[in-house]
């Protein structure tokens, strides 16, 4: 936190399968648990099994250390046809669709936690579910950044480590820390 009680939070599914690749992208294993790798990497991380945990993660942060969240990051898989168009986002064990209002309705939530303060105002959030960030989801992500009135990001491919060659004798946690490079698609909510 910094002295003004400025936070980034991240939150992630704890339980959720990630595959590993080789440079020729052939799976070369998994890592159960691996969005956490992810989400340790800042101060405040919070393993998500559902939406509600986000909504108490963010009411305790600014209730009991007086945060205010500027950004969210949160980890976990989209739902998604064969050709990558993103159809529902997972937090945790709660899966959201796009079509039918229920993803809208929870993430509409957030704009309400802008207006009473438990994000600053150009809070942005993250949305880091795999391919999110295409091109041909970006009316998805246009809806998201309305409902959480505010500015959003999506990954534009894959979430994943690039290989998971390890050595326990070492004390080597099981991931190499290369990734394979991914870009966002930004969009600011007007």
């Amino acid at each position: 936190m910094d002295p003004s009680g400025l936070v980034t939070v991240t939150f992630y599914d704890p339980d959720d399968v990630l595959y590993t690749y080789l440079p020729n992208g052939d799976i070369s294993g998994q890592v159960s648990g691996g969005f956490e790798e992810y989400a340790d990497d800042f101060k405040y991380n919070y393993e998500m099994k559902n939406f509600g945990d986000i909504l108490n993660a963010l009411y305790n942060l600014r209730h009991k250390e007086g945060a205010e969240v500027t950004e969210i990051y949160i980890y976990d898989h989209c739902m998604n046809d064969a050709g990558q168009n993103v159809t529902g986002l997972e937090f945790g064990k709660s899966k959201y669709k796009f079509e039918g209002g229920e993803l809208e309705k929870y993430t509409k939530l957030f704009g309400f936690l802008r207006e009473k303060g438990y994000l600053t105002e150009d809070a942005t959030i993250n949305f880091r579910h795999c391919f999110l960030g295409l091109e041909q989801n970006k009316s998805k992500l246009e809806n998201l950044a309305e409902w959480t009135k505010g500015n959003v990001t999506g990954v534009n491919g894959w979430i994943l480590h690039k290989s998971i060659s390890f050595d326990r004798s070492k004390g080597d946690n099981g991931w190499d820390k290369t990734r394979v490079p991914w870009h966002a698609y930004y969009f600011i909510n007007e």
